[in-house]
């Protein structure tokens, strides 16, 4: 995970690759779970959100309860 690009970031959590997202979190890659982006601006949490994958969203708002505010470039959170 620490060599992915910041959207293959938010393709994990596109897809619900709840062990991805795990397996970052226990390498202290918080940082660069709040950062990742794609080009709308659309986080990991978004896209997790997005496409229903609850564990996804429960692990990303423990580590990090501050994605829940986290806005795209639309402005949508």
């Amino acid at each position: 995970p620490a060599t992915m690009t910041p959207e293959e970031l938010v393709d994990a959590a596109r897809w619900g690759e709840i062990e991805l997202v795990q397996a970052m979190v226990e390498q202290g890659l918080v940082e660069r779970i709040v950062m990742a982006a794609d080009e709308r601006g659309n986080g990991m949490l978004h896209m997790a959100t997005a496409n229903g994958h609850l564990q996804v969203c429960q692990l990303l708002l423990h580590v990090h309860p501050g994605l829940v505010n986290q806005k795209n470039k639309e402005g949508n959170t």
